[in-house]
């Protein structure tokens, strides 16, 4: 289901802030190719971190893949099938 040429994005919103995916991924529509705006949204308290140089993790945020929980732009925004 889930092909390697789908973009997921993992946000990390600020202590306190919440970030509306519709309007986010209208903003980046705006200013990016298609192919390039995420059709995936995952939103974390914090991002995974190692201890001696803070880097992300990004192997664990990999490994996790698509959940429940993952907003998918397929499903407010679906394609129009041409023809």
């Amino acid at each position: 289901d889930v092909g390697e040429d789908e973009v997921r994005a993992i946000i990390a919103p600020a202590e306190g802030k919440t970030i509306d995916p519709v309007a986010l991924i209208k903003f980046l529509e705006e200013r990016m190719p298609y192919y390039a705006v995420p059709r995936y949204i995952d939103f974390v308290d914090a991002l995974p971190r190692t201890t001696a140089t803070n880097r992300v993790q990004k192997h664990i945020l990999r490994d996790a893949g698509v959940t429940a929980s993952t907003w998918d732009r397929e499903v407010h925004f679906p394609r129009k099938r041409r023809g």
